[in-house]
């Protein structure tokens, strides 16, 4: 495959996800766990900037170690894989808060496989494959939108926008859990499990265009997720804002508050508090 050549800056948008429900299984022979979630993208983004260059270069966020650099990953597997050679600089501003349960490495990843993908005319067929080798909600994000998720989280079926009438707000509590979804993992118990039920009614009710049922959100880690005093206490503000329910994303500490109309979650946001350590964020679908 030729070298790939920027004729001029490209700036990616990579956003971040949240989960419509997250629902655990079971446990498989080969030691992962067989979920069933919708995976929604949000508004909320990093930025990828490529900029045109003799050679390929790469400086990624100092926060982040080089062997859980995903978008590092991505761009070794094209170079390996796929014979592509990147003639360009590669920057990741971040605005996704990292671990967080909001998918933000697994974007910039998947945005920038999709991204280059199209660059170089390379089939999405191709692409999925380094994508899950990557990690589970890579794949996703190659094509982002909404999506039922299910066996390892990387057998997508993709959904319309929701029909939700209801307003999002997103809180970030100041936390971190070592090896965090290891160790929210380990701490299942066996009431934290599920059939998967609830999030694929949930699906059917957005296949066919029908108001979302909030009732149905479930996320198997909630239980151990608010052992934590702080994400507890995010969980007691959105609800005393004025949500009608409050579920993590993903593997958290991230909260999604579920506001009736969009009037209830502007008075949340005008008369929240100034003294909570985690601040609200409007955040809205993207198909």
């Amino acid at each position: 495959m030729p070298d790939l050549c920027l004729a001029e800056p490209l700036h990616l948008r990579a956003p971040a996800k949240i989960n419509l429900g997250l629902e655990i299984v079971g446990k498989r022979l080969d030691g992962y766990h067989e979920i069933v979630t919708i995976l929604q993208t949000v508004d909320l983004a990093d930025e990828i900037v490529l900029t045109p260059a003799k050679h390929f270069s790469y400086t990624p966020d100092p926060r982040i170690p080089a062997e859980l650099d995903l978008m590092r990953r991505a761009l070794s597997r094209l170079r390996s894989r796929l014979g592509l050679s990147l003639r360009a600089h590669v920057q990741v501003r971040k605005r996704i808060p990292i671990s967080a349960g909001l998918g933000g490495g697994s974007s910039d990843a998947g945005t920038l496989l999709s991204a280059l993908g199209r660059l170089a005319a390379i089939p999405d067929a191709e692409l999925l494959p380094i994508a899950a080798e990557l990690g589970s909600d890579v794949p996703f994000f190659v094509r982002g939108g909404t999506a039922l998720a299910t066996g390892t989280g990387t057998d997508l079926e993709p959904l319309p926008l929701p029909n939700a009438p209801f307003s999002l707000v997103l809180v970030v509590p100041d936390v971190q859990i070592p090896q965090k979804t290891a160790a929210l993992y380990a701490s299942l118990s066996a009431n934290d499990f599920s059939d998967g039920a609830s999030t694929r009614r949930l699906a059917e009710q957005i296949r066919r265009g029908d108001q979302v049922d909030n009732t149905l959100l479930r996320n198997a880690f909630a239980r151990a997720l608010y052992t934590y005093p702080a994400i507890a206490a995010a969980r007691e503000a959105l609800l005393q804002a004025g949500a009608s329910a409050v579920l993590p994303s993903g593997a958290g500490p991230s909260l999604i508050g579920i506001f009736p109309d969009k009037g209830s979650t502007d008075a949340a946001l005008t008369d929240w508090p100034s003294d909570r350590r985690f601040l609200p964020r409007l955040v809205a679908a993207l198909r």
